[in-house]
């Protein structure tokens, strides 16, 4: 009766353990780094969705619907970190921006063209702008974001890549307004520099906004009506928009002399993506006060206004 191994037994036992531990831990190995993909894939989204979240049929939210831009790059200064280009503006409020607050109409707060300001004087209208942060949950002003594989989403990143990019493709420069962001992977290098080796280490670039400008035009479409039905209008005819710009108002306004109409198109430019308010007076008098959302890519809008 045999009282133990043999030394050849322990030894294919100890293989055949080594084996199951290799195999299970390069499976753990997949599982995490999985895992961190996905937490990177959500980590973009989540930048995205605090740049800009249309919440239809509610209005957008997040920074370029309160401030009608997107984050600058800004060359930030951390505690014992050093100096970066990022978009702390994200978590951050900026130095020259105010915090969110309804401003009215008036020529402090406009931030328009010289021959537009007179016309866009309302003290009646008040528009939501400013600094509500944080978009995203830093846990310190002195942290910077990091990707799940730890690498700073900045420019240049410790590698010297770069994670910020602006409406032409490029690296963005202080100051510059960020339309993309990408990370690297588990690789932290440039899928053109080393071919990924896993799904885990590929690339993955994203736009803050869909690739369309800033700047929308806006078709607005206006009819006139009674209690009965449509009604001609004759007289002076003025349409002004309100959007946010930083912690002050933008606008503009366009005016029409009608004889005998029922229905006016107006053509607005330069709008920024927002929940833009419009306002529609007949004869100086306030016909109508609407608020609508500028998509990108601009819009036609429908609007009827009622004639006593």
């Amino acid at each position: 009766m045999k009282n133990g191994f043999t030394l050849i037994e322990l030894i294919i036992v100890l293989l055949i353990l080594a084996i199951v531990t290799h195999l299970s831990v390069r499976e753990m190995s997949k599982v995490k780094d999985s895992r961190l993909r996905e937490t990177a894939n959500t980590q973009m989204q989540s930048i995205k969705d605090a740049v800009w979240k249309n919440n239809s049929p509610q209005k957008p939210s997040g920074f370029l619907a309160d401030l009608g831009r997107l984050p600058y790059a800004r060359e930030v200064t951390y505690e014992k970190l050093g100096t970066s280009l990022t978009i702390e503006e994200l978590w951050v409020k900026p130095f020259n921006v105010k915090p969110f607050a309804f401003r009215y109409a008036v020529e402090s707060n406009l931030v328009v063209r010289a021959e537009d300001k007179s016309d866009l004087i309302d003290k009646t209208i008040r528009i939501g702008c400013g600094w509500r942060g944080a978009y995203l949950n830093i846990r310190s002003r002195n942290l910077k974001l990091y990707d799940p594989w730890g690498n700073p989403m900045e420019n240049k990143d410790l590698a010297g890549y770069d994670r910020l990019f602006n409406s032409n493709g490029e690296a963005a420069k202080d100051g510059e307004q960020v339309f993309s962001i990408r990370h690297l992977g588990s690789d932290g290098r440039l899928d053109s520099d080393v071919p990924p080796a896993s799904e885990s280490e590929r690339d993955l670039s994203i736009d803050l906004i869909p690739r369309a400008s800033l700047k929308n035009t806006l078709s607005l479409n206006v009819s006139f009506h009674n209690a009965s039905g449509d009604k001609p209008i004759s007289g002076d005819i003025r349409c002004r928009w309100y959007a946010p710009c930083g912690s002050s108002i933008t606008g503009g306004v366009a005016k029409a002399t009608l004889s005998d109409e029922t229905f006016k198109t107006f053509e607005f430019e330069n709008l920024p993506p927002c929940e833009c308010l419009l306002a529609i007076d007949i004869g100086g008098v306030n016909k109508k006060r609407e608020f609508i959302t500028i998509p990108f890519g601009g819009t036609s809008h429908e609007t009827k206004v009622f004639i006593k």
